[in-house]
């Protein structure tokens, strides 16, 4: 009985790490994704001297995201 609920744990713990790493690569890629579109954005606002609202707003949403 030991033996079977150390090897349910182990398999739990096993997939627990699996999801975090997943989990943690997914994060990444949308911090990454984010960081171009806010380059692309900023570049934008340069070149036209268009109005700061929307890159407010993107910048809100992402620390909202990320705390």
């Amino acid at each position: 009985m030991q033996s079977e609920t150390n090897e349910m744990f182990s398999e739990v713990r096993t997939s627990r790490e699996q999801k975090e790493n997943e989990l943690e690569k997914i994060k990444e890629e949308n911090e990454k994704k984010f960081k171009e579109k806010l380059s692309v954005l900023q570049k934008t606002k340069t070149k036209t001297k268009g109005s700061t609202s929307e890159l407010n707003k993107i910048k809100k949403a992402y620390q909202l995201k990320s705390k």
